[in-house]
C-alpha cells in the first residue's frame, strides 16, 4: 500500500506568518485578544487546544474571559496555495480574579477570628496592619484589608467587615399578639433583636386558647 502527498518549500520570510502577537493581553484580567500576521487574500481558522473554534475566522480572535477558556490557541493560515500552523499561543488567568476574603464575620464572642487569604500561586501578602502572613488573627470588630501579589504580578486588594458583641445581653422582643387575617396590619408573628445582626437558629411558637389547648404550634 503506497500513499502520495506534497510539500511546499516556503521562503524564509513566510515564515512570519508562524507567530502570533497579542493586540491586548493581560493575565490580572482577562482581556486577551491574539493577532495573527495579516495578509490580505488569506483566510484563517483559529483552534483551542487542537479543537476548532467555530466562527473564528478572523485574523484576531477575543478570547473569552472564562476559566475554561484557558490553552493553547493556534491559527491555521491559507495564502497563495500556503497552509501554515502557527505556533501554540497560551492563555491563562491569574487566580486572583476569584479572590475574596469572603462575607462579613459577625460574632458573638471574643474568640479571635482568623481571616485566611492563602492562595497557591501567591508570592507575598499585605494586611492594612502591615503584617506580611498570609492569615490574620483579629478579636475586635473593624474592617480589614489584604493586598495579594501572585507569581504573575497582579495584585488585588479585598476587604471585609468583622463585627463583636456580646450576645447574650441582647434582648429579644417578642409580640404578645398578631392579628392573622390578611388586612396587611400584623398579620405576621416574628420576633426582632436589639441588637443588629443578631439571627435565630431555633425557633418554636405554640398558640392556646383560652382553655389551655394548642391550636397551633410551629418548629
Amino acid at each position: 500500500m503506497y500513499f502520495m502527498d506534497k510539500f511546499v518549500l516556503a521562503t524564509k520570510k513566510d515564515y512570519s506568518f508562524k507567530t502570533i502577537t497579542a493586540v491586548s493581553g493581560n493575565v490580572c484580567v482577562r482581556d486577551f485578544v491574539p493577532e495573527a500576521p495579516i495578509h490580505s487574500g488569506a483566510t484563517y481558522q483559529w483552534y483551542k487546544d487542537g479543537v476548532e473554534i467555530p466562527g473564528a475566522t478572523s485574523e484576531i480572535y477575543s478570547v473569552p474571559g472564562k476559566d475554561d477558556a484557558q490553552g493553547n490557541y493556534v491559527v491555521d493560515i491559507n495564502y497563495s496555495n500556503f497552509c501554515l500552523n502557527s505556533l501554540p499561543f497560551s492563555v491563562i488567568f491569574s487566580e486572583l480574579n476569584k479572590f475574596t476574603l469572603g462575607q462579613d464575620f459577625f460574632l458573638c464572642d471574643t474568640t479571635a477570628l482568623t481571616l485566611d487569604a492563602g492562595l497557591p500561586t501567591a508570592v507575598s501578602y499585605l494586611w492594612e496592619d502591615g503584617s506580611t502572613n498570609a492569615s490574620l488573627r483579629v478579636n475586635k470588630s473593624g474592617s480589614y484589608w489584604v493586598q495579594v501579589t501572585d507569581v504573575n504580578g497582579c495584585t488585588k486588594k479585598d476587604s471585609i467587615n468583622v463585627t463583636i458583641q456580646n450576645c447574650d445581653a441582647c434582648r429579644l422582643f417578642i409580640p404578645s399578639a398578631f392579628t392573622p387575617n390578611n388586612d396587611g396590619l400584623n398579620d405576621v408573628f416574628k420576633t426582632k433583636p436589639q441588637c443588629p445582626n443578631t439571627g435565630l437558629l431555633n425557633f418554636a411558637l405554640r398558640v392556646y386558647n383560652r382553655w389551655g389547648a394548642t391550636c397551633f404550634h410551629d418548629y
